[in-house]
């Protein structure tokens, strides 16, 4: 099978990837900026709201190159350009780990198209939060844990479910598609008990240090936020596969059990 040279590859996903992170790094106003700062130090402090302080990961790894940085500037220039770095590699992640599961499947030439298609819809997402840095190292987690769980390194999906712990609590959702594509056995069960202790402990642990904080995303302001802007959503989702949606249900049959098995956890 015709491999691409990862220098080709590498160029075409930072290239892919500069764009939307620029612009989410860049492209917002002042308060939208000073926020994030404001989020950052709380995470670290534990003083910021829920459930932005229990998801340590992304300020853990912003935190560090801005330390250094900001013994030659102000430490609010050393976060922005902390951030911006940060937004490069997290989005050429995403993009680059897509590509080293969809090889599994496809040509490389095919995996190449079905991330860049994806480069395509970041923008999408993009809706110049106050603080999201972890949604975009979520994905790259997610793909490096379905990569892992097809080639059996266990040891490695391990690592992942437990950086996925630290990074956002949707990190049960590994466990979940480990389940989902591995047959019921003793095994199957032992490991997945042993990881949804270590989600759970880990989870436990960030809301024990942190303590009680206010929620502004309550369960009723999310559903209420979702319900008032239908066509919004109905457009989002279109454009997120655009083609692709039907392409996906024509090809249900033809596609891998891992595959099929797997896309049952999306809809949760």
């Amino acid at each position: 099978m015709h491999r691409l040279s990862p220098l080709v590859v590498s160029c075409l996903l930072v290239t892919a990837a500069a764009i939307p992170a620029l612009d989410y790094a860049r492209g917002p106003g002042d308060e939208t900026l000073a926020a994030r700062r404001d989020i950052h130090r709380g995470i670290l402090d534990q003083t910021t709201r829920a459930p932005d302080r229990y998801r340590w990961l992304a300020a853990a790894i912003v935190e560090l190159p801005t330390r250094l940085l900001s013994t030659a500037m102000p430490y609010e220039v050393a976060f922005d350009r902390a951030s911006t770095v940060f937004y490069l590699a997290a989005f050429t992640a995403l993009l680059w780990s897509l590509f080293a599961y969809l090889r599994l499947w496809f040509t490389d030439e095919q995996a190449l198209i079905g991330a860049l298609i994806v480069a395509c819809t970041i923008r999408i997402t993009l809706r110049q939060h106050d603080y999201a840095p972890y949604s975009y190292l979520e994905a790259s987690l997610f793909a490096l844990g379905l990569l892992a769980i097809a080639r059996r390194w266990l040891a490695l999906f391990y690592v992942l479910v437990t950086l996925a712990a630290f990074n956002r609590e949707t990190g049960i959702f590994l466990v979940a598609l480990y389940v989902a594509t591995n047959s019921w056995s003793r095994q199957t069960v032992a490991h997945a008990a042993a990881l949804s202790l270590i989600w759970g402990t880990i989870v436990a642990g960030t809301r024990i240090v942190g303590g009680e904080a206010e929620r502004y995303w309550s369960l009723e302001r999310v559903l209420n936020t979702n319900l008032s802007q239908p066509g919004l959503s109905a457009f989002n989702i279109t454009l997120f596969l655009g083609a692709f949606w039907w392409l996906a249900l024509r090809g249900w049959h033809a596609a891998p059990e891992f595959v099929r098995r797997s896309a049952r956890v999306a809809p949760r």
